[in-house]
């Protein structure tokens, strides 16, 4: 501060030497007159240049050189004042003398010159994918060089995820100064995005998915039904993924297309992942529970070392039984399990010794349990039918499909769940339906009130993990029931 309190002194008092150089007092009055209006002039031109430092003012700036011609006789310390009344003296010889002004002016000299090594910043380009696109067909709109195209698409097996684009996604570009493909990236979903990007060797490129880091939130959710599941998981916040996940749980005990009533309650405990403080997606469900017609069922999440997963009841049962409840998705049960009934084609009273599930023509047939194909072909009035032998005491029958599924023969070994064909009305049907039987050492069962066996149990060496491991959220779901049932109505507490 002080040096430049200093400095500015310094170009005062210069200043007032410059001044100083010119005549005042000599000549008439417009000779004056004309000498003071030329003095002021070239103050100003001075007062313009001089080096007064101001703000951030740059101190490497480049050097300029003023040079003003003085009259003879004049030093540079003399500062007579205005008006003096002395002649001007003509004896002395006339002499030339130059005050040299420094100051800096910003110019292209200044400025600092990007070296040659230096590399360009990479410039990003958005590319939206639109109905009949292909990436060769973006490489062309966005005038890229198509040298780079098959280089992009063989940079591994993710980067073939890029021959196969859909309208709506989104490609972003990192180009080079010379428009060269630095890298291309590709959103998946809300939280992996695929990458295809320049190796440093500058010729070939390399793909990888890449998972951004999320946070993951244990929440709670309550809900009472009073219309329909759907609508009371929405009120409780929850995803249709989550609402799925529930019905997935329990599917074995619970029949959520003909069982679930008005009262029913549930309770759940999942996961959220969170990205930059916003909620991405919902993860799995830990633990869950469903009250239906006054039965109460509980779930917990349990991973064994092995990594394998599944959902057990607090006592180390797999919620998982031998068979599913309803082999296909249905709107409506169109025939019953009944020992007499009018046959709506062959127009006389006979048994009908299983269940109809009314669904749209190719609706998927899924088995019921792992078992054996025993029969596959054209079986009578049940059209196009499959059997299937469970063990030695179990069977279940398939009728009126459309069709098979790829690769289903007789003989062949089935997991539960898998597909054995589709929904038809082969055979004496008057629509599309499927015709499922349960039998039971040969005899014929009703398959919404048979009682279905239980899977294996959680294995022994397991037991003490899994305990551990499901002790804090089965008393935390002990609560949320707890204070669910709580805020019910008293009405509605006595019923359920």
């Amino acid at each position: 501060m002080q040096n430049r309190e200093k400095k500015q002194a310094e170009y005062l008092i210069r200043f007032r030497r410059f001044i100083g150089m010119f005549p005042w007092g000599t000549g008439s009055r417009y000779s004056r007159l004309k000498n003071a209006l030329l003095s002021i002039a070239i103050a100003m031109i001075a007062i313009s240049v001089l080096p007064i430092p101001l703000g951030n003012a740059s101190s490497k700036l480049p050097l300029m050189t003023l040079e003003v011609p003085l009259r003879e006789g004049t030093r540079g310390n003399d500062f007579p004042p205005p008006g003096n009344g002395l002649p001007e003296d003509h004896s002395q010889k006339k002499e030339t003398h130059h005050l040299t002004l420094s100051t800096r002016i910003k110019g292209s000299g200044g400025e600092k010159k990007k070296n040659d090594g230096d590399e360009a910043s990479p410039s990003a380009v958005r590319a939206d994918v639109i109905k009949g696109d292909s990436l060769s067909m973006i490489f062309n709109r966005l005038d890229l060089p198509q040298s780079t195209l098959h280089n992009i698409l063989e940079a591994g097996d993710e980067a073939k995820r890029l021959k196969n684009l859909h309208p709506g996604q989104t490609l972003q570009f990192e180009l080079d100064e010379h428009r060269n493909v630095r890298k291309v990236s590709q959103r998946l979903d809300d939280t992996t995005v695929l990458e295809v990007a320049l190796h440093s060797d500058g010729e070939r490129y390399r793909s990888k998915i890449v998972t951004e880091p999320t946070e993951t939130r244990v929440v709670f959710a309550t809900g009472v039904i009073d219309q329909s599941l759907f609508l009371a998981g929405q009120r409780a916040g929850l995803s249709d993924k989550v609402i799925m996940e529930m019905v997935g749980i329990f599917a074995w005990d619970v029949d959520f297309a003909l069982n679930v009533r008005t009262g029913d309650r549930f309770a759940l405990i999942y996961e959220q992942y969170y990205k930059d403080g916003e909620r991405v997606r919902d993860g799995n469900v830990l633990a869950a529970e469903f009250v239906n017609q006054g039965h109460v069922f509980h779930a917990v999440r349990y991973e064994n070392k092995k990594g394998l997963v599944d959902y057990y009841t607090p006592d180390g049962h797999s919620m998982r039984k031998q068979f599913l409840r309803t082999p296909v998705e249905f709107t409506r049960i169109s025939s019953r399990f009944q020992r007499r009934r009018w046959h709506p084609v062959l127009h006389k009273f006979r048994a009908h010794r299983g269940v109809d599930y009314a669904a749209p023509r190719g609706t998927p047939v899924k088995v019921t349990a792992n078992g054996r194909i025993t029969f596959l072909g054209h079986k009578g009035g049940l059209g196009k039918a499959v059997f299937v032998q469970h063990g030695r005491k179990y069977t279940t029958v398939y009728g009126h499909l459309n069709n098979y599924a790829k690769g289903i023969r007789k003989g062949k070994i089935l997991r539960q769940g898998q597909l054995v064909g589709y929904v038809g009305s082969t055979g004496l049907a008057t629509g599309p339906h499927l015709h499922y039987e349960f039998r039971v050492d040969g005899a014929h069962r009703d398959p919404l009130k048979v009682k279905l066996p239980k899977a294996d149990p959680i294995e022994a060496r397991y037991l003490t993990d899994f305990k551990n491991q499901t002790k804090k959220l089965i008393a935390q779901l002990g609560v949320l029931s707890r204070t669910m049932l709580a805020a019910q109505p008293e009405a509605k507490r006595k019923k359920s």
